[in-house]
């Protein structure tokens, strides 16, 4: 098995993403995001649990789709 240190590997993808031409701005971002249109019922309570585990540790949670 090949081993590779983890910032050889982040290297590589940050060198893919600039030729690329890899846009990671907020928008683009945006658009990529799963719109949550096909989410199981489990999958709902996962998201509405950290969001409430969030807000009780004083952090802004993640904006989920629901």
């Amino acid at each position: 098995m090949k081993q590779l240190a983890l910032s050889e590997f982040l290297a590589d993808v940050s060198a893919r993403k600039a030729q690329l031409g890899f846009d990671e701005g907020a928008e683009a971002a945006e658009a990529r995001r799963n719109k949550g249109g096909r989410r199981t019922a489990r999958k709902l309570m996962i998201l509405q649990r950290t969001e409430q585990r969030a807000h009780a540790a004083g952090c802004e949670p993640v904006v989920s789709y629901r």
